[in-house]
């Protein structure tokens, strides 16, 4: 499959996530302890400064680094995760009450960090198939390459990285004070 196939599987993860957040029957009180972690995170956030854009990218990072890796497991915690950003971005844009504060929220840095996420993801599914292929050769005797799998993923995963950095100053720079004149 190319890569191609892979991003809109990731893409449709993520899409899922958030309708299944957005339309979860979990109450509000065990909704806002589910995200209750991330507001404790975002207190570590102090908007304009560079240590929190580093913080922010890192964060991401790390995130799509283990999106990407974690597909040797046969792509489930690749999946898993893809849902559960998605799941949680639908929770938080459900508690919100108010879906045009939410988008103003999400989209300035969202339209760079979610493509980014969802490439991640397609790099995790990619290698989580081939090492479904090699487990399946193994006992086949056909033929699978993990190798060629990692090699044909570390472009798009640069791409990915790379654009979280504009994502993670957005995110520190614009998003607060879009935030704060639409309040």
């Amino acid at each position: 499959m190319k890569l191609k196939t892979y991003i809109a599987v990731s893409a449709a993860t993520l899409i899922l996530g958030i309708i299944a957040g957005l339309e979860t029957t979990t109450p509000a009180q065990e909704a806002r302890q589910l995200i209750e972690p991330l507001r404790e995170l975002a207190k570590q956030y102090m908007p304009y400064t560079i240590q929190t854009v580093t913080l922010i990218f890192t964060k991401n990072l790390v995130a799509v680094m283990v999106m990407w890796l974690s597909g040797t497991l046969l792509t489930i915690p690749t999946i898993a995760s893809l849902a559960l950003n998605g799941y949680i971005i639908g929770i938080v844009m459900a508690l919100t009450g108010n879906p045009v504060k939410a988008l103003i929220a999400i989209l300035p840095h969202g339209v760079i960090e979610l493509p980014a996420v969802t490439i991640a993801g397609a790099c995790g599914l990619r290698i989580g198939v081939e090492a479904a292929r090699k487990i399946a050769s193994i006992i086949t005797h056909g033929k699978a390459s993990m190798t060629k799998a990692f090699k044909e993923t570390i472009k798009p995963m640069i791409i990915s990285i790379t654009l979280l950095i504009p994502a993670a100053i957005i995110e520190v720079y614009v998003t607060p004070t879009l935030i704060a004149i639409f309040k």
